[in-house]
């Protein structure tokens, strides 16, 4: 006799009111069969260092074993903590290796972070259009939304005079989903406001390493030693299945992050720690990096002139993995006629908190695994000069 199938429990209140992503819900219905893939933004698997990481697996597991198949310290591992600080000092930071926490990807770091700043009574400042990952996060700190609007140059911080919330979120470099990077002069407003306002800044510099034709900016975290943290990822630069990324906090508030990281995670992978150290050490860092910046700035400049011979008024960005295409209309409606001839990209109306209605106008593309090719270019003319 068959078993009667128990109810589920009710969900908490926190789980019934974590939102989906709104990408993966958009694509996933359109990636089989041949399609031009413009939606994810994923990096391109053959510039993974797939080569020098099969090497670094070998050593690192037979002759490592002892220490990386091993628990390791909440805080990462001390190495590859020692060459982010490094990085990061190069580029104008004042930070020790004592400052940097390993995790699970950026995004663990990111909901760490959330954590620790914000709550139902904490509110958040995030970016509008921004990235959705950090709408699931703060979600899921229960924490309420205040707008922070993108402009082509910075932020319009003037939109957050006289509101209430503890921490801004920021992605000054190559942003997702726009593509822009903030302007010094605007940097060092947001710096003077989070000061005034008495607010901490959690920044996201997810692509700082990608800028194409200029030195990576100094992180807008370093005029913020007591008030900001910086997040940052190896999955853009050596690959995201190794899922290490990483924060830097002053030094006050490092012992309360990693008591949230161990009540997560306990810790980062200790295998993988000790692979992505072992590329690093195998490596040549700047030549890797430059190699990477190249490829992605022919991406971004080939699909902004495919854009330019359909009559779109593309404008490729500096860095990182997106073109912020206008639609010229409805870019949900071009997306889903788009979608079903077999080219895919994400509408202004994805990266848009629900609680933070605004245009619909833009489409993000992102070039990062764009083949242009006869075929590619074709195929984007069918999709997007459909109506």
């Amino acid at each position: 006799m068959a078993q009667p199938v128990p109810e589920f429990h009710a969900l908490s209140d926190r789980a019934s009111a974590l939102p989906g992503s709104p990408i993966r819900a958009l694509l996933s219905g359109h990636r089989s069969g041949p399609v031009l893939d413009l939606g994810g933004g994923w990096p391109d698997p053959a510039l993974f260092p797939s080569d020098e990481l099969a090497a670094v697996a070998e050593e690192v597991v037979v002759r490592g074993a002892d220490h990386s198949l091993q628990y390791a310290p909440t805080e990462g591992l001390e190495p590859l903590r020692v060459f982010v600080a490094e990085r990061l000092r190069r580029r104008g930071c004042t930070v020790s290796s004592d400052q940097v926490l390993l995790s699970h990807g950026s995004q663990q770091a990111l909901y760490t972070a959330a954590a620790l700043l914000t709550s139902r009574t904490q509110p958040v400042a995030l970016e509008q259009p921004g990235y959705p990952g950090a709408e699931q996060a703060f979600a899921l700190a229960e924490a309420p939304v205040v707008a922070l609007p993108v402009t082509t140059d910075g932020w319009e911080l003037d939109a957050l005079r006289g509101r209430r919330f503890g921490a801004l979120y920021v992605i000054p470099n190559h942003q997702n989903p726009t593509g822009r990077t903030a302007s010094q002069e605007q940097c060092c407003e947001l710096v003077r406001f989070a000061e005034q306002c008495g607010a901490l800044v959690i920044e996201d510099d997810a692509y700082g390493d990608l800028a194409f034709d200029a030195e990576p900016a100094r992180p807008l975290c370093a005029g913020l030693p007591t008030r900001g943290i910086l997040l940052g990822t190896f999955s853009k630069t050596l690959c995201p299945g190794l899922r290490i990324g990483w924060m830097v906090a002053p030094r006050e508030l490092v012992e309360p992050l990693v008591r949230l990281l161990q009540a997560s995670s306990l810790q980062a992978g200790t295998l993988a720690q000790h692979l992505a150290y072992g590329l690093l050490q195998r490596l040549d860092w700047e030549a890797h990096l430059g190699r990477l910046r190249q490829a992605y700035a022919r991406r971004a400049r080939a699909l902004e002139q495919a854009c330019r011979t359909i009559g779109y008024d593309a404008r490729a960005p500096g860095g990182g993995f997106f073109l912020w295409l206008d639609a010229r209309g409805d870019a949900t409606a071009l997306v889903r006629r788009a979608a079903a001839l077999g080219v895919l990209g994400v509408p202004e109306r994805a990266f848009r908190h629900p609680g933070c209605p605004g245009p619909d106008r833009h489409l993000r593309l992102a070039f990062s695994r764009f083949d242009d090719s006869d075929q590619a270019r074709e195929r984007l003319r069918r999709g997007l000069c459909s109506r």
